[in-house]
C-alpha cells in the first residue's frame, strides 16, 4: 500500500439493478496509534478486538443506472 494507496469500491444493488463506484485514497491506521478510530465501529458485546481501521478519502463516485447493471442470479449454486 505504500506504493499505491488507491481504493475502488463497487457497491451493487441487484434488486434495483444499480451500481455505485467509489474511488479514493486509503490510509490504514493502527488502533494503538489512533484509539478513537477503533472505538467507533466496535459492536457492543463482541469479544473481538479491532486492530486496524482503513480510512478512505473519497475522490470520485459514479452511479450506473439499470441498463448496464447485470441482474442477480436466482439459480442455486
Amino acid at each position: 500500500m505504500r506504493a499505491n494507496n488507491r481504493a475502488a469500491l463497487f457497491l451493487m444493488d441487484y434488486a434495483r439493478q444499480r451500481r455505485l463506484k467509489i474511488f479514493g485514497r486509503m490510509h490504514v491506521a493502527d488502533a494503538w496509534e489512533e484509539p478513537l478510530l477503533a472505538e467507533r465501529p466496535a459492536v457492543r458485546g463482541y469479544a473481538g478486538r479491532i486492530e486496524r481501521a482503513v480510512l478512505i478519502t473519497v475522490e470520485a463516485a459514479t452511479g450506473i443506472a439499470r441498463s448496464t447493471s447485470p441482474p442477480a442470479s436466482r439459480k442455486p449454486s
